[in-house]
């Protein structure tokens, strides 16, 4: 709509804001991995999303994370993953509630973010399925790229008239970021227990919880900067989105890679 210069999205959505406003983008930093896991009662048999056929799975809305999962559903199982049909039964719910309607037995499963669900996870409520692999480890799988950092759910991107102008802006602003980057990993700990409402969390147990989930699951990138083999194996979402019906088509946005300073 022209009120912004740089925009944070999923990179498998940037080709339907292009369609939207019309303008062509693109992408040139990442930011944070998908990180979205799926978890059923902790009683439940279910081993995998195949075993969920059928079955109401509460998610947050139809796109973001559940696009992510239905590219999983068709390319692991064939199965349709998507809200309002498919092979199963698609429950939108609020963020934060996703995870609770799975611990009541109300769902057979649920799509949840971890730091939006940390109570039933703490309390062991529900079980992740698995082997507490997220969607992005899931993707890496499927790519046969098992370091690889994606499907990025906040990467940024600027219409592509405004980034070829603003190359020393795009620069500073990646710098910018990196440096943010560089703290985060340099004072984890310290930053959760300084700001935790940022990590939906407030009790000590909670703090302590999502304090050793994210040293084995960091959902924050190692560098915000581009690399042609990252940028290879994450357009790979977009062949996976069309064939399992989620996309017109599978075209690749633009890519820059920018040198870091």
């Amino acid at each position: 709509g022209g009120h912004a210069d740089v925009v944070s999205i999923g990179s498998f959505e940037v080709p339907l804001l292009e369609e939207e406003t019309g303008r062509p983008a693109t992408v040139f930093g990442k930011y944070n991995i998908d990180r979205s896991i799926l978890v059923v009662p902790a009683d439940s048999d279910a081993q995998t999303l195949e075993d969920l056929q059928g079955e109401k799975i509460a998610v947050w809305d139809s796109v973001s994370s559940t696009v992510i999962w239905g590219a999983l559903a068709n390319e692991l199982y064939g199965l349709d993953f998507r809200t309002g049909g498919g092979d199963f039964e698609l429950v939108v719910t609020d963020l934060g509630n996703t995870g609770a309607l799975a611990a009541d037995h109300e769902v057979a499963g649920a799509l949840v973010l971890p730091d939006f669900n940390v109570p039933v996870l703490l309390n062991e409520e529900v079980r992740v399925l698995y082997d507490g692999q997220t969607a992005a480890d899931l993707y890496a799988e499927a790519v046969g790229a098992p370091d690889h950092e994606g499907p990025m759910i906040n990467i940024f991107m600027a219409p592509t008239d405004w980034y070829d102008e603003h190359p020393d802006e795009v620069a500073f602003f990646l710098e910018l970021w990196q440096r943010g980057i560089e703290e985060w990993q340099a004072n984890q700990d310290t930053i959760i227990e300084s700001y935790p409402q940022h990590f939906a969390v407030e009790t000590p147990e909670e703090i302590d919880f999502i304090k050793g989930y994210m040293s084995e699951h960091d959902w924050f990138v190692e560098s915000v900067y581009l690399d042609e083999s990252w940028v290879e194996t994450e357009s790979q979402i977009f062949q996976m989105l069309a064939d399992a019906g989620l996309a017109e088509s599978a075209e690749v946005p633009r890519f820059d890679v920018v040198p870091q300073q």
